[in-house]
């Protein structure tokens, strides 16, 4: 039994916010002697850079001397979105659009609107931002990541194409094209996109990971290992990444590599339960049965209603030649999914070795119906067939 559990795809479009210190503005100059008085706290906020409570704190009293400030609202929406105070941030940035329509302001409060879910206003924002400026690239990749919340593909793409056109070299704008043409299934140019992206920012974590899983569809390993091998050395930490290694290497049968894999992501993550399950395939292919009986009983009670893992438990006991207990586990797992393949399969293998071959005929035809791409059940019904005969 080396069918994988399945990966769980997670790709999203990844909203980069546009906001960050290098934005912040400083006023013009005003006439107004309280006016005079906020010019001078805002460029005293801009001088302490990495006190942002301190630099908060300015622009607060440079609101209270000047309300008519669009730049001193701006700059403390910015702040306030940095130690993620989203709704004050809004709210900043609301006063200084209100103050001031500028496309920089209004990109700023559109892109606050999206983090905390109000897509509508926050498009209507983009798109006057547009309107003021019909260059402005974050307002296109703004209305991109609206678009993919609405389920419009199609339409995201238009608006990152265009942004493209715009700037070539735009990170944020190629990463979100890769990863509509991943949602598309559009796999070979989401790798495309991928690659570009990495060429641009080598430390892109994201590209690296999602690439290599991209590749992994399509059955290249080799290349899909080394997409992984480069997210991993980027973020050690990252169970995920490990677990999309061991599954590569497992596929590979380069099962040292792949428990290697697993043992990393297990150590990041100790509640990763795939990553256990996953160890308990590989410690069986290496003859390792009462270890990864051990591993999978953990993986079981972690899980207890994980029908997989059951039905990789059972596997090992079955290996083990613990017959009786290796049935109540797969038992137990088929109770929780009637529709495991791999439980029937292995259930199939269990009745053949007790002799019981109605039984065993009986779960290599479920388990081949449920998941045709199963190969060991056909090979197992398969021969099955052929020792009747």
């Amino acid at each position: 039994m080396k069918e994988l559990i399945k990966m769980i795809k997670t790709v999203k479009l990844v909203i980069y916010f546009l906001l960050s210190l290098s934005l912040l503005v400083e006023p013009i100059l005003a006439a107004d002697q309280d006016c005079l008085k906020a010019t001078r706290l805002v460029k005293q906020g801009l001088a302490l850079d990495k006190d942002r409570e301190g630099e908060l704190e300015k622009y607060r009293q440079a609101v209270e001397s000047c309300p008519t400030m669009a730049e001193a609202y701006y700059n403390m929406g910015v702040i306030l979105h940095s130690l993620g105070r989203d709704q004050e941030a809004e709210d900043a940035f609301s006063k200084a659009v209100k103050l001031k329509e500028s496309a920089q302001f209004l990109v700023a409060l559109a892109t606050s609107e999206t983090k905390q879910n109000n897509n509508d206003a926050a498009k209507e924002h983009f798109k006057r931002a547009i309107e003021l400026e019909a260059d402005n690239v974050k307002a296109l990749q703004g209305l991109a990541i609206i678009a993919e919340r609405n389920g419009d593909l199609d339409k995201a793409l238009q608006y990152l194409k265009k942004a493209e056109e715009l700037n070539g070299s735009d990170v944020n704008t190629l990463y979100n094209m890769a990863v509509v043409y991943d949602r598309q299934n559009e796999t070979a140019r989401a790798i495309a996109s991928y690659r570009k992206v990495t060429e641009l920012n080598p430390d892109h974590f994201q590209a690296y990971y999602y690439m290599g899983l991209a590749y992994t569809r399509l059955g290249q390993f080799d290349r899909a290992a080394r997409a992984l091998t480069h997210a991993a050395k980027l973020r050690p930490d990252d169970a995920a990444v490990h677990r999309a290694l061991g599954d590569i290497y497992q596929q590979l049968e380069d099962y040292d590599k792949a428990e290697l894999s697993y043992r990393k992501a297990i150590s990041n993550d100790p509640s990763d339960v795939i990553s256990r399950v996953n160890l308990g395939i590989v410690l069986v292919h290496k003859s390792q049965q009462a270890e990864a009986e051990e591993v999978l009983q953990k993986a079981v009670e972690a899980d207890p209603t994980n029908s997989y893992a059951l039905s990789v438990l059972g596997w090992a006991q079955l290996e083990l030649g613990k017959l009786e207990l290796a049935e109540k586990t797969l038992k137990e797992a088929i109770k929780i999914d009637g529709l495991n393949a791999a439980a029937h399969n292995n259930l199939g293998v269990l009745y053949q070795r007790l002799g019981k071959t109605e039984l065993a005929s009986k779960e290599f035809k479920l388990a081949a119906q449920l998941n045709p791409k199963l190969v060991q059940a056909r090979e197992n019904l398969k021969r099955f067939v052929l020792s009747r005969n």
